[in-house]
């Protein structure tokens, strides 16, 4: 009777082992850091093993990368520069790669999923030495918290030790608040189909083909952490606008490139409404913006007219 219960505990003990290394992976598998570094700016991000029709494929997908922070990231032959909360400049890679290159490759799939299993390796360009390295699996929790792309960006930044800080939740960072006038402007208002700029060259577009739906000015590419919804010029300036509902996410760039201000508006609007914006107006420190807001429901409930407004603020 003993020994059936002693081998009984041994099978339970061999499927409870058996079941950790499922949950969090085996002491082969633990994060290992061989080498760190500090002041780091960049990088260079690569996906190897990945099915072609997956745009941005990986557990450290793009979008992790660009929310752990850093300074700027080359991937697939683009430089993504760091512009504002979560957003970031978009253009042609030029020069020597960066010295350090961060690979996420294939390594297996789960049987009851389809999401890949994954190695994460940080290397050293400059004598071939690997770094760091770690699995990752999608759904995996560390600390009780969090998705796969999170645990490796924060990974990453133990391994390759950047100035600012993350600074922000995993899929967005706080906009500054602005402080704003709102005004009802007379006239109908009816929110155009497509995404379009107000004022601006017939050369610039809306590319939704990134992670993003982003503004191409032929020059550069500007990605808002946020779709963008509309954009205006005047001037030698573009403003961006992204976010949702009561919440307008401002980007001002300008032509050439360079990330001027940055401010969320929070007014009397709806919640569920789109935004676009119509005009805009730069006179010294002082910023007007005509947008219109258009409030919807869902259920076949019957939304509020659309509205034209204006929304006037100090730049600094």
């Amino acid at each position: 009777m003993r020994t059936a219960y002693l081998a009984a505990l041994a099978v339970l003990g061999t499927l409870g082992l058996l079941s950790l290394d499922r949950c969090t992976g085996s002491s082969e598998r633990a994060p290992a850091i061989m080498r760190s570094a500090s002041g780091v700016e960049g990088f260079e991000l690569r996906h190897t093993g990945f099915g072609d029709e997956l745009l941005y494929p990986g557990n450290f997908s793009l979008a992790y990368a660009i929310w752990a922070n850093y300074p700027h990231l080359v991937y697939r032959g683009e430089e993504y520069r760091r512009a504002g909360p979560g957003s970031v400049f978009i253009r042609k890679a030029q020069g020597q790669a960066p010295r350090y290159l961060v690979e996420e490759t294939v390594t297996g799939s789960e049987r009851a999923r389809v999401e890949p299993l994954t190695e994460l390796v940080v290397t050293d360009r400059t004598d071939g030495v690997v770094m760091a390295r770690r699995y990752l699996r999608m759904g995996q929790r560390e600390d009780g918290h969090g998705w796969a792309g999170q645990h490796a960006g924060e990974f990453l930044r133990k391994v390759l030790a950047t100035g600012a800080p993350i600074g922000g939740r995993v899929g967005g960072k706080p906009y500054a608040r602005a402080n704003a006038t709102f005004e009802v402007l007379a006239g109908e208002a009816q929110a155009p189909a497509e995404r379009t700029g107000a004022d601006c060259p017939a050369s610039y577009r809306v590319d939704k083909q990134r992670h993003h739906i982003a503004l191409d000015t032929g020059a550069w590419v500007f990605m808002s952490q946020d779709h963008l919804n509309s954009f205006a010029c005047h001037g030698n300036a573009i403003l961006v606008e992204s976010g949702h509902g009561d919440r307008l996410q401002l980007d001002l760039l300008s032509t050439d490139g360079e990330h001027l201000f940055h401010a969320e508006l929070s007014g009397k609007l709806d919640v569920y409404a789109r935004n676009t914006i119509t005009k805009l107006r730069l006179e010294n420190d002082r910023m007007e913006v005509e947008f219109i807001h258009a409030p919807y429901r869902d259920r076949g409930a019957t939304p509020p007219p659309a509205r034209r407004m204006r929304a006037t603020m100090a730049v600094k």
